[in-house]
């Protein structure tokens, strides 16, 4: 019997090319359907707009949960984890945040907020960089010399009580001291 010729294994083979462009959430559907589900379409959105519905309590707030009454998906109550220290300070934000999730959603998915404190460490911000501080911003060559033709007009036109009030406010505005 002659010895057996070794077959070569098959070359693997590209995935056919689809000729139009895809959605990446028919992409990705696969990936995340499950979690989304599992999660609620809801607490992702608002997990996805915190920054914006929350505003300056982002950095130290998260929500944590929604709960809905039996068979509703709206007049829903908002669990918000909150660092410790900070729940009467997310009370007294709790009317706004209710506003910009519903503003969100387009109807009224949330009734009101319920808070937890907890020892909480936001993984998004705190990768975020700091902004700033307002005494550190210098403005460049042009904007000073701006700054400076302007403080000459007001000093020609104006009294000295409204001359010392617009250049308080515009130290305040461009970070001077």
């Amino acid at each position: 019997m002659p010895p057996r010729k070794k077959t070569p294994p098959p070359k693997p083979t590209a995935p056919k090319r689809q000729g139009k462009s895809r959605r990446l959430n028919q992409l990705t559907a696969h990936l995340l359907g499950p979690s989304l589900r599992a999660r609620g379409i809801t607490i992702n959105r608002i997990v996805t707009e915190w920054p914006s519905i929350a505003g300056d309590a982002a950095p130290w707030s998260e929500p944590a949960s929604i709960r809905f009454p039996q068979g509703q998906q709206d007049h829903g109550t908002l669990t918000v984890a909150v660092q410790s220290g900070r729940g009467p300070e997310m009370q007294m934000l709790e009317p706004m945040i209710v506003k910009h999730c519903n503003q969100i959603f387009g109807y009224r998915a949330i009734d009101r907020i319920t808070i937890s404190q907890t020892t909480l460490t936001p993984l998004a911000v705190a990768d975020m960089p700091l902004p700033p501080a307002p005494n550190t911003i210098k403005p460049d060559a042009e904007t000073a010399a701006q700054i400076q033709k302007t403080r000459q007009e007001i000093t020609a036109e104006t009294s000295d009580e409204l001359r010392k009030a617009l250049d308080n406010l515009g130290k305040s505005l461009s970070g001077e001291d």
